[in-house]
């Protein structure tokens, strides 16, 4: 056996605790699902802070949001999200600039490459010239849980046939619907009502 420490994709998230916090199908329904305004408005609370605390130490975001006059912690809540510019696809291209060949706009850095597995995708959009956005597992799954809550809203379950109408090619899009498709639209026990 060799030394290396292989960061296996199965072995990279805590999957019940990732599956509690963000329940696939049909579990959603039960959970979240059920929640009344106010715990839905908290659970949004809460995520919308942890996320701005992530996303400060990002180069990217933490120049965007300086240049625009806002401290760390000032956005802490949804009725602050107003404060918060607004950013275009040449402004992370200008981040591909500044720091090629990734760019500055991703909590991932370079040095954890082989720590854990990290999904590069690519665009070029309309000009051709790649632009990199990077995920680790949980940013990954939680596309496909979203794509699979909308399946399942829209009656696909478990053993249906489906097609995915857009090309997996460079674009995000189609893979969210493809992992929500193959690793999160129910359990093969669910039965059709």
């Amino acid at each position: 056996m060799s030394d290396i420490e292989i960061p296996y994709y199965w072995k990279s998230l805590n999957w019940d605790a990732f599956m509690e916090a963000y329940p696939p199908p049909p579990f959603f329904e039960k959970t979240v699902g059920q929640f009344d305004d106010e715990q839905v408005r908290a659970l949004q609370e809460r995520r919308l802070r942890e996320r701005m605390s992530e996303a400060w130490s990002v180069p990217f975001y933490a120049k965007l949001w300086r240049q625009a006059g806002l401290a760390e912690g000032e956005v802490c809540g949804l009725s602050d999200l107003h404060k918060l510019p607004t950013f275009t696809s040449d402004d992370f291209k200008g981040a591909i600039d500044a720091a090629p060949p990734l760019g500055d706009h991703h909590p991932i850095r370079r040095s954890e490459f082989g720590r854990f597995p990290i999904k590069i995708q690519s665009s070029g959009g309309t000009t051709g010239m790649p632009r990199i956005t990077l995920f680790d597992t949980m940013a990954w799954e939680v596309q496909g849980i979203q794509y699979a809550r909308a399946m399942w809203a829209q009656g696909g379950r478990p053993g249906d046939v489906v097609q995915i109408p857009v090309t997996t090619s460079l674009a995000n899009m189609p893979w969210g619907a493809y992992v929500g498709a193959f690793h999160w639209l129910g359990e093969p026990n669910v039965a059709r009502e």
